[in-house]
């Protein structure tokens, strides 16, 4: 062949994805140079909005599960009270302070939600590995970046936020 039967092409590389829009009618503006612009702006729209629903829809069930979370130790807490309300009313006749009384529930509530944290951690551990698994013997070309590092953050916010939120249960059930 004398010539290239291919049409000239020009691949551009974007650093950010918010300016794919102004880049796109930039180069369409060149239209005596220019045929036709392919850029992949209507699947970053789709993802975008489905990245943006799963966030929302994730932080919407980590507040719906917190607050039955809360609810239960309240509950649990103040059936523990009223089981043991005979020795409540004995340490107070003694002397004792709402605080001295507090102490145990408040402690029990902070164990509850450790035990329970590391119950969730395990599972979600295992879980975690055997979907790990699977992933990457169905999809081989998918990415797998998530270093043992990150798991044990995560880890420790479960544990932290499971201590803490049957904690403020157990002295909201006071």
């Amino acid at each position: 062949l004398q010539e290239n039967p291919l049409p000239s092409s020009l691949v551009v590389t974007l650093s950010s994805d918010a300016d794919i829009y102004y880049v796109k009618q930039l180069i369409t503006g060149f239209s005596s140079f220019v045929e036709d612009v392919v850029y992949g702006g209507t699947l970053l729209d789709k993802v975008s909005k489905f990245s943006s629903f799963v966030f929302y829809f994730g932080w919407g069930l980590v507040a719906l599960l917190s607050s039955a979370t809360c609810m239960i130790v309240i509950n649990t807490i103040k059936l523990t009270i009223m089981n043991r309300s005979e020795e409540i009313t004995i340490m107070k006749l003694v002397g004792a302070t709402d605080s001295f009384v507090m102490g145990p529930f408040l402690l029990e509530g902070f164990f509850l939600g450790g035990g329970a944290s590391l119950l969730a951690i395990v599972v979600i551990h295992f879980s975690f590995r055997f979907i790990i698994q699977k992933i990457v013997l169905f999809l081989p070309f998918l990415p797998y970046n998530l270093v043992l590092n990150q798991l044990g953050n995560i880890y420790f916010i479960v544990l932290l936020w499971g201590c803490l939120l049957c904690f403020i249960g157990a002295f909201f059930s006071f």
